[in-house]
């Protein structure tokens, strides 16, 4: 789980922009981002949830994209936006396009397509359609995403969300730019 600090960071940060943008903060101490996930669905309240994570820095006029983006894409499951990491060491020349997840990179350029298997998308910058059956489930699979022993970390609930709903023939795109 985060540290006390940057716990303590992203619930004033929430706090203050709450009101504006109709959020609401929901802390669980349970470790690893699927159990919060799973709390923000159940109490989510609409059909569309975006999902950031807490080092995500979005861009002006973030969430109007969204909603544009989701107004033109029809039965759409799935829409993520850019992931680009920021770091102070450069990705390593020699590792390709098809790689770069591994650095948690998603850049899929300029336009809405969609995506099929394997491609997919991260939780940092996603946003989901959810009925209201699938409001009361879990929707993040609570063993991945989670610090265990040693501090080791399994990843991969982004990873199996969109595996899991392409097998099931649901439409997952690549968002637009967030400019």
């Amino acid at each position: 789980s985060n540290s006390i600090h940057e716990i303590k960071n992203t619930k004033l940060l929430t706090q203050k922009y709450s009101e504006s943008l109709n959020a609401k903060y929901y802390y669980s101490n349970k470790g690893g981002p699927s159990p919060a996930r799973n709390i923000g669905v159940k109490k989510s309240k609409y059909n569309h949830i975006i999902f950031i994570d807490d080092d995500t820095i979005v861009q002006k006029g973030f969430i109007n994209n969204y909603e544009k983006t989701w107004l033109k894409s029809g039965n759409c499951k799935i829409i993520g936006g850019k992931v680009i990491p920021v770091s102070k060491l450069p990705i390593p020349s020699f590792v390709n396009k098809e790689f770069m997840w591994v650095f948690a990179l998603n850049d899929l350029g300029n336009k809405c397509i969609e995506l099929k298997y394997p491609q997919l998308l991260f939780t940092a910058n996603i946003s989901i359609y959810l009925t209201k059956l699938e409001r009361n489930k879990k929707l993040f699979n609570e063993i991945l995403g989670k610090r265990y022993l040693y501090n080791y970390v399994l990843f991969g609930e982004d990873v199996e969300l969109c595996y899991r709903y392409q097998l099931e023939n649901a439409k997952i795109k690549g968002m637009v730019d967030q400019k």
